[in-house]
């Protein structure tokens, strides 16, 4: 998955010393659950608002919903079928723009 090679090549340049903080602020916080319920859980009562939740194995906006209570993802809290790993994102209300402009 895209979001899980970018960590790892963000991880390789912060070992070379070749790491920018500002060329990636653009990444959003993103937990993969089951496996990062706990800190998706704990990140959730800090900031709360609205998070996006994805199915990581569909395609064109299926399965995708929006939760503002923990409660609403409690079923995916536990091992789930392998076609029922979500991913879930904070809704920015300020989406960043790079170099302050939308193409």
């Amino acid at each position: 998955m895209l979001i899980k090679n970018i960590r790892k090549y963000k991880r390789k340049l912060q070992k070379e010393k070749n790491y920018v903080e500002e060329e990636w602020n653009f990444l959003p916080l993103t937990f993969f659950l089951p496996s990062e319920y706990i800190m998706f859980a704990e990140d959730f009562k800090k900031k709360g608002g609205l998070w996006i939740m994805k199915p990581t194995s569909r395609c064109q906006g299926q399965g995708i919903f929006i939760v503002d209570k923990l409660s609403q993802v409690a079923p995916y809290r536990f091992k789930p079928q392998p076609t029922q790993t979500q991913s879930s994102t904070p809704l920015a209300s300020k989406p960043p723009v790079p170099r302050s402009r939308k193409d």
